[in-house]
């Protein structure tokens, strides 16, 4: 469930991911699809994973962090049917065909019917600003 997915990403110390900008969505895209990737390693698996996107109350999504910036990659049709649906969660599209691209995002119920069930979330686990960095070596 969406639920088990933020809870693991917790336990991992962050939440699930929420994109912010187009370079992100498309560098998610360049590092999860293609061959020898992720998308290619859970395709029995419902070829997508959680985003920490979800629809709150005033009947928009919006991000578990309460990031204001979010990039929307929207399948066509996705958005509206999704609220008309009453669907709380997102998924980001790790696969390609004629109706979705990957690093569309979907919106889902949390539990799916059918064969496509998601069981992966995606982590955003942000570094720890307390560690001390040697800028010295950033420059080598």
């Amino acid at each position: 469930t969406w639920e088990s997915a933020q809870e693991n990403a917790k336990a991992l110390g962050g939440d699930l991911a929420t994109i912010n900008s187009q370079e992100e969505n498309d560098w998610l895209v360049n590092e999860l699809f293609g061959d020898e990737k992720a998308s290619t390693k859970i395709t029995d698996k419902g070829s997508a994973i959680w985003l920490g996107h979800k629809l709150n109350n005033n009947g928009e999504y919006v991000s578990v962090t309460e990031d204001e910036d979010l990039y929307n990659n929207w399948g066509s049709g996705e958005y509206s049917d999704g609220i008309g649906k009453g669907e709380q969660y997102t998924i980001l599209n790790l696969y390609d065909n004629s109706s979705r691209d990957p690093g569309s995002m979907n919106t889902v119920a949390n539990q799916q019917n059918g064969d496509s069930h998601i069981f992966y979330g995606l982590a955003e686990v942000k570094l720890n600003e307390i560690n001390d960095i040697d800028d010295s070596v950033l420059n080598e």
